[in-house]
């Protein structure tokens, strides 16, 4: 951290009542106290008028939009596939608790807080997808790679889940402050701007 507090120091203008240096930019970046002594993370952003208006708006509208399932016409054309499995899921409800249009304004506003988008797919006993539920993207810990080079998302228990998870994670022993690694064919991952390809 040294050297790119120091490379920083050099680039940024140090003047005025609140200078901007490396070590509050850094600070900053990483959710500590900012020069007025209060935390700056997403949640406490969110009590910022300004950026609560953008982000409501944002996923408003993004979440507004119609989203269908197309199904292919020969020679050319397409039509929705309303009989295609996952049709329901994404024009209708996407758990018991969210229609999709909630669980969409979810996603996108991770997305403008994190950088990040996670929900846990839960399948029925054949393997088709029946649910999408969202989790907080703070609580995935960190992201790794399996041996056999798929990904592996490391959730942190919450202490009070809003909603149940989905029966495809193993949640033997998953009492609160716990980790559990859900699987990548287990989880729907929207990442934003990614300097490795894995994390937003």
């Amino acid at each position: 951290m040294g050297a790119i507090t120091g490379a920083l120091e050099r680039v940024l203008p140090l003047e005025g009542p609140y200078p901007l240096t490396a070590a509050r930019l850094v600070e900053a970046l990483a959710g500590r106290a900012s020069a007025t002594g209060r935390a700056v993370n997403a949640d406490s952003a969110l009590g910022i008028a300004a950026v609560y208006s953008s982000v409501r708006v944002i996923t408003d509208a993004v979440s507004s939009l119609p989203l269908f399932v197309y199904r292919r016409l020969q020679p050319r054309g397409r039509e929705h596939a309303t009989g295609h499995p996952l049709y329901d899921l994404l024009h209708g409800a996407a758990n018991p608790y969210m229609t999709t249009m909630q669980f969409r304004e979810t996603l996108q506003g991770h997305m403008l807080l994190w950088g990040n988008a996670f929900a846990n797919i839960e399948r029925d006993g054949a393997g088709r997808i029946v649910a999408l539920w969202p989790l907080r993207p703070q609580d995935v810990v960190r992201i790794e790679r399996s041996q056999a080079g798929t990904l592996l998302y490391i959730y942190r228990v919450p202490s009070r889940a809003a909603v149940p998870l989905s029966t495809s994670i193993d949640m033997s022993g998953g009492e609160p402050g716990t980790t559990v690694a859900i699987p990548q064919r287990d989880m729907f991952h929207i990442r934003g701007f990614s300097p490795d390809g894995v994390r937003g």
